[in-house]
């Protein structure tokens, strides 16, 4: 049975009885003046309370994430399922200096691991992508169709970035933002005006099983603004006609229909189909680690120029 209760919010009414409960059982135990009979009577009733409300908020509790598995696609409802009924408590974020002590100030900390993740994503050896310095707007420009396609997209509940502008905004108000907003990422891809797009906030997430105090530890989040995600989407789905053509039909990664659930699908399928007919099958898997930390961009951008004219993205 999966644990119900992940917070530490506490229900006012249980707060409420549990309290009123606590001090009938100091007048049963200290007063001997009252009735001990009633007392207990009503401390019973009150723990009857305490124990339906408990139903009730688990029961709550419960409905809620049916709703989150039930929204989401069939190919992840077993993931879905899994992460909102057997969610760990992540440890606490402790940094370490290089002689040990712990550091105990979040600004010093905040700057050790920009610091750390910033050596590890950033490849000095690298050329990066060279500016070509013209300022023209795009043959292709934007569409507030794609970019209204692009918000429906956008997933609910998660964190905002830098802009504290929600997805939901976006997504629900898309048929009057979306004009506006390709209006103005038009222009600023014309006039190259900077409006951060690539602002994020960086997180860091303790690994579990891993030693604490350490940087190497922490597991990477940047929370992007939505409209960045927006933009990535629309950029997505102008090249992907031409990427699939390009990309390995054995690769599963990053690709639509192609989630972890179709891969373990295709690998019982081949395993029973050996074990049926007797057949002999060599299965091989890349799993590459860290993999796009250090992308380079300068060759990514060499592999897509023959694929896809520049103005297109």
């Amino acid at each position: 049975m999966p644990l119900v209760k992940h917070g530490k919010e506490v229900d006012p009414e249980i707060s409420r009885l549990s309290y009123e409960q606590r001090q009938l059982r100091q007048l049963i135990y200290n007063d001997h003046t009252q009735d001990v009979n009633a007392l207990r009577t009503k401390r019973n009733r009150l723990l009857h309370r305490i124990r339906e409300r408990s139903k009730a908020l688990a029961g709550a509790f419960i409905d809620e994430k049916l709703v989150i598995i039930e929204q989401s696609n069939r190919s992840t409802h077993m993931f879905k399922a899994t992460r909102a009924l057997f969610r760990r408590r992540l440890p606490s974020l402790s940094l370490q200096d290089s002689t040990g002590k712990y550091i105990l100030s979040r600004q010093e900390a905040g700057i050790q691991i920009k610091q750390h993740f910033q050596d590890q994503f950033f490849d000095r050896t690298r050329t990066p992508v060279a500016d070509d310095g013209v300022k023209q707007p795009l043959n292709n420009p934007i569409t507030a169709f794609e970019l209204e396609c692009a918000f429906l997209r956008l997933r609910n509940g998660r964190t905002t970035g830098p802009d504290s502008i929600p997805a939901e905004l976006l997504k629900y108000g898309s048929e009057l933002l979306a004009q506006p907003l390709a209006d103005i990422i038009n222009h600023e891809l014309a006039t190259e005006d900077n409006i951060h797009l690539g602002d994020g906030i960086l997180l860091g997430l303790p690994k579990l099983n891993k030693p604490a105090g350490q940087c190497a530890s922490l597991r990477p989040i940047v929370l992007l603004n939505s409209i960045r995600k927006a933009i990535s989407l629309v950029v997505l789905r102008r090249i992907s006609p031409k990427v699939k053509q390009y990309l390995s039909p054995h690769q599963s990664r990053f690709r639509p229909c192609r989630s972890t659930a179709d891969a373990l699908w295709a690998h019982r399928w081949i395993a029973a189909r050996a074990q049926r007919y007797k057949e002999r099958f060599h299965i091989l898997e890349i799993d590459l680690s860290r993999a796009f930390d250090t992308v380079n961009r300068d060759k990514l951008v060499s592999v897509l120029k023959p694929l896809r004219d520049d103005d297109e993205i």
